[in-house]
């Protein structure tokens, strides 16, 4: 399966998050070195939640652009609320 970029991830997740998502930053090496695209893509994603937590429906949405992103070899994205990265 061809690996998918950090640019597909940021659409598929603003497409099923809309004006929840808030942030997806990329850090590590791939973030450092960005020619060495055999680093691991590690990510943050920044949610705007509603009443300060992720709930049940967020997780929904979050699902399959996450899922694929894991099933194209990724690590996991760290997940945190605006209000937790403030």
């Amino acid at each position: 399966m061809a690996r998918m970029t950090v640019d597909d991830f940021a659409a598929r997740l603003s497409e099923a998050l809309g004006p929840r998502l808030a942030t997806l930053l990329l850090y590590g090496s791939a973030a450092r070195h960005p020619a060495e695209a055999a680093a691991a893509m590690n990510t943050l994603l920044i949610v705007r939640a509603d009443g300060g937590s992720m709930d049940a429906g967020l997780f929904g949405k979050l699902a399959e652009p996450v899922r694929k992103w894991i099933a194209s070899g990724h690590p996991p994205p760290l997940m945190m609320t605006d209000r937790e990265w403030r």
